[in-house]
């Protein structure tokens, strides 16, 4: 999606690839979103997880992305596998240049039923909401 001053692109990752890359503890609690930014102004833009909400089925349920270190903590991950969750992670930073990585919902629901989801962000005058869909294995 797009508007004047920036497109975002944004992917849900499937389980088998979230389950190849970060491990079953992974994909059992979270919900991986493939995210990027990019601007078209040269003005900076500021990439922040908190501008980033997940709704289920479009109700009102609004989950944000928790910090990678804090999920590690909660699942007892081995340590290295907190490196590579935050390294791969959307940075936050002030840029004009594209940046992209991953965002984690923690979602400890996902399995039951046939959820859909949509993902909103909201920065300075920009609002957009953007259904997610399964990306391609690869």
């Amino acid at each position: 999606m797009f508007n004047q001053t920036l497109a975002v692109a944004v992917e849900l990752v499937p389980a088998d690839k979230v389950r190849r890359q970060f491990g079953s503890e992974v994909d059992s609690r979270y919900l991986v979103v493939e995210v990027g930014v990019f601007p078209k102004a040269r003005d900076p833009l500021e990439v922040r997880l908190g501008q980033f909400i997940l709704r289920v089925n479009r109700t009102r349920n609004a989950i944000r992305a928790s910090v990678p270190s804090a999920a590690v903590e909660l699942t007892e991950t081995p340590q290295p596998m907190a490196i590579e969750l935050k390294a791969k992670c959307l940075p936050e930073t002030s840029t004009d240049k594209p940046v992209a990585g991953y965002l984690y919902f923690p979602v400890p629901d996902k399995r039951k039923g046939d959820n859909e989801y949509e993902l909103e962000y909201r920065a300075q005058r920009v609002s957009m909401t953007l259904p997610l869909r399964v990306g391609t294995p690869r």
